[in-house]
């Protein structure tokens, strides 16, 4: 994650374990939608880059083909490898240890707008077969909902949320070694307790990065509000809206 703030660094690494045991999973119907636009099959090789503790690895892999894993913070590799026996190396997606033309499809999970854009294309160009295409995939609360919608307004005042910028795009725009994006978007839910929403949150990079006492006085607020809002007081399981955002693009051959 070339282009990640330290700040972020820091707070990913400081919370990955709240990263795996809270952040969600990702809807089928997407990682189907893509397998198929990507045309991933038991015999393809799949990169997985800035793979994180392996949310989305897990699901390409129970797919049946070859998966190969990058992640860049140790801590997230340290709990990538307590729940998936997937070849895993620590590095950035700007600088991928792998052969040219070697892999059949690369994914990335809520990650992209972390990357230096347009180095990170050029590898993966460069390490897709002739053919081969890219999926990018993001989990993003769906704050139609007030409850979801104030729990953002907690979360923006501590750090932009970089994929809504949509400065990310910019790096495509620019290419001319890869088709236009074709996007899709899904429905998806979580069901956490009100603790389980605490720590999502805390798991929030930004939040995560926070000295000691204000990482305790954003927690408390987060409780407060799930105690005391009308849509989430009392209730002992939370249903969390997500709206999942996948996109895929393919290689252009010279």
């Amino acid at each position: 994650m070339g282009g990640m703030p330290g700040a972020a660094a820091r707070g990913f690494g400081a919370t990955a374990d709240l990263y795996e045991a809270r952040r969600p999973t990702y809807p089928e119907n997407a990682i189907s939608w893509l397998s198929d636009a990507l045309g991933i099959k038991q015999s393809s090789t799949v990169l997985d880059l800035a793979a994180g503790t392996g949310k989305l690895t897990r699901q390409i892999a129970a797919k049946g083909p070859h998966v190969i894993a990058l992640e860049p913070l140790a801590a997230m590799c340290s709990q990538f490898s307590k729940v998936l026996n997937v070849p895993l190396v620590r590095t950035v997606a700007e600088a991928i240890p792998l052969r040219s033309g070697s892999v059949d499809a690369v994914l990335v999970g809520q990650a992209f707008h972390w990357f230096d854009g347009a180095t990170a294309l050029d590898e993966i160009h460069r390490v897709l077969r002739p053919g081969g295409g890219l999926g990018l995939i993001w989990n993003m609360r769906d704050e139609r909902k007030d409850w979801v919608a104030a729990l953002g307004d907690v979360r923006r005042r501590y750090g932009d949320i970089r994929y809504d910028s949509g400065l990310w795009r910019e790096a495509f725009r620019a290419s001319d070694s890869f088709t236009p994006l074709v996007e899709e978007h899904f429905a998806h839910d979580q069901v956490l307790d009100p603790e389980g929403v605490v720590e999502l949150m805390a798991s929030r990079s930004f939040i995560a990065a926070l000295d000691d006492d204000e990482n305790r006085a954003v927690r408390d607020e987060i409780r407060r509000l799930l105690a005391e809002h009308p849509e989430t007081a009392g209730r002992g399981a939370l249903v969390l809206p997500y709206r999942t955002d996948a996109y895929w693009t393919r290689r252009v051959d010279p």
